[in-house]
């Protein structure tokens, strides 16, 4: 097989699981079921991909640079507080439009997809890289001492994942609209002291 071929072939496969995944969750998913969806042979996967290890974390891969390139390209203000608000509604709309990438990345079988702690942190810290450099700001414009910026930190991703969490798994009773203000209100508050 070509580079070329293999290329191919990888995207071909990256994207169906992509989709099985995003329509149906992990629970759908098995490598059966995307050789199948794929029009290739099971065995054929494995030429491209090492394990189903391998094949979860650049799909996780492919799924953490969509959330980040749909928030990115919706960053235009100046001030801190504004992106940090804008990219805590636009990260909480992705996954409400998309909740199985939520589970997947956050909740699911992710623990046992990874080799090493470092790569299971690239793919959890998508929202402290998002909001570094306005944090970075919002902390310098308010003078906090660094362990005080890490707990306001802490606090925001709490918030943000607890709210998503609660929502997702139709814990709360209030619709989306409502979560969202309340989100936007807490995060003002918390960043507004």
């Amino acid at each position: 097989m070509s580079p070329q071929d293999k290329d191919t072939l990888k995207e071909q496969i990256l994207t169906n699981a992509v989709e099985i995944i995003s329509s149906e969750g992990l629970q759908a998913f098995s490598v059966r079921n995307l050789a199948e969806r794929s029009g290739y042979s099971y065995p054929m996967l494995y030429r491209v991909f090492k394990d189903q290890k391998d094949l979860l974390q650049h799909v996780m891969l492919r799924f953490r640079n969509r959330v980040t390139s749909a928030i990115e390209s919706e960053l235009t203000h100046s001030d801190p507080i504004e992106n940090i608000q804008r990219i805590t509604g636009e990260y909480c709309d992705f996954f409400i439009q998309y909740p199985n990438i939520f589970h997947l990345l956050y909740q699911d079988k992710s623990q046992g997809i990874f080799r090493h702690d470092d790569d299971k942190h690239n793919y959890y810290a998508i929202i402290k890289e998002l909001m570094a450099d306005s944090w970075r700001v919002l902390s310098e414009n308010k003078a906090w001492a660094q362990a005080i910026s890490e707990q306001r930190f802490a606090q925001l991703d709490y918030l943000i994942h607890g709210a998503l969490l609660l929502h997702l798994d139709n814990k709360l009773s209030r619709n989306y609209s409502y979560l969202k203000d309340d989100l936007q209100n807490a995060i003002s508050q918390l960043l507004q002291n």
